[in-house]
């Protein structure tokens, strides 16, 4: 890559990652629309996947004293459940 595909890149995870953490979502909306210009699909499609899953981590790091486990614990298994379907 050139580095001004380098810069693009970084300034469009940047911004997805400020949208995710102001919205809760949309980190692959987000960066998506400038990545897919400069780096191949097969390269997006996992690096949107770390990525949001790394801005969410660091969302649920910061609620996570305010999380009580026994009242969440049904959605949990509930998911799991759904997971399949």
């Amino acid at each position: 890559m050139i580095p001004l595909a380098d810069l693009l890149v970084a300034v469009a995870a940047l911004f997805g990652a400020f949208v995710s953490g102001m919205s809760g979502f949309a980190f692959g909306l987000i960066v998506l629309g400038v990545w897919l210009h400069v780096l191949p699909p097969t390269v997006t499609g996992p690096l949107v996947l770390i990525c949001g899953g790394f801005t969410t981590a660091m969302s649920l790091a910061a609620v996570w004293p305010a999380i009580r486990l026994s009242r969440i614990l049904p959605m949990i298994l509930g998911g799991f459940l759904g997971i399949p379907a």
